[in-house]
């Protein structure tokens, strides 16, 4: 059987590994490595907007059959493909590398992994099931090396990210550097009620459904 596997691999002329790639599947990272060749046209090791785009035409012709009016067909590819590069190329160089291909699959599988675990928590008390789920999603992004705990490093790492989407180019180094110790700070002065250096996902739950019994009282001292 394994002599069958590295003959069928040897003939698509491609890298195929033997090594599981994170959370993915030694298959799924031999099928999506095939797939990122398939698309890698000149074989320099990273695709291109056009390459991205002649792909796309590729299956989508295979799919649809006669393709749209060549207006509606080209807005819709670029499209497609500007949604493919924001979320793929990771360090913004235009290109999309084998690495960023198979994390982008990989961030895709974990994020239903997890919502697969959040879904079997039990409502947390004060929160509602789907509150629940996502405070444990949110928790779950942020403990990166899967430890079930959130250390500073990660809380300001998710911090960066967040602020990255929201504010685009950050503000000059000092000032920005100076802002996410704050916020690491409040964030682990609110949550880390044993003061281990780290927030688990019950004090997670914990501060948000006190967070939400204030803002409620509050509300209700309002009327």
């Amino acid at each position: 059987y394994q002599r069958r596997v590295r003959g069928i691999r040897a003939n698509m002329g491609c890298c195929c590994s033997t090594v599981a790639y994170k959370c993915l599947t030694v298959e799924e990272t031999d099928r999506y490595t095939a797939e990122f060749q398939e698309m890698d046209v000149d074989k320099n090791q990273s695709v291109d907007r056009e390459e991205a785009k002649q792909l796309m035409i590729k299956r989508s012709v295979a799919i649809l059959g006669n393709p749209p009016s060549d207006d509606v067909w080209h807005k819709r590819l670029e499209q497609e493909v500007n949604e493919m590069f924001a979320v793929m190329d990771l360090n913004h160089d235009h290109v999309i590398s084998l690495n960023e291909y198979l994390e982008c699959h990989a961030k895709a599988k974990q994020c239903q992994l997890d919502r697969a675990k959040a879904e079997k928590l039990e409502p947390y008390e004060g929160l509602t099931k789907e509150e629940t789920v996502h405070y444990a999603m949110l928790f779950y992004t942020m403990d990166i090396n899967r430890s079930n705990a959130v250390d500073r490093d990660e809380a300001k790492k998710y911090l960066v990210q967040t602020s990255a989407k929201l504010l685009g180019n950050p503000p000059p180094e000092d000032v920005y550097h100076q802002r996410l110790e704050k916020e690491v700070n409040e964030m682990f002065a609110s949550m880390d009620q044993n003061h281990d250096q780290e927030i688990s996902l019950e004090e997670f739950l914990a501060c948000h459904a006190a967070a939400k019994a204030i803002k409620a009282d509050k509300e209700a001292t309002q009327e």
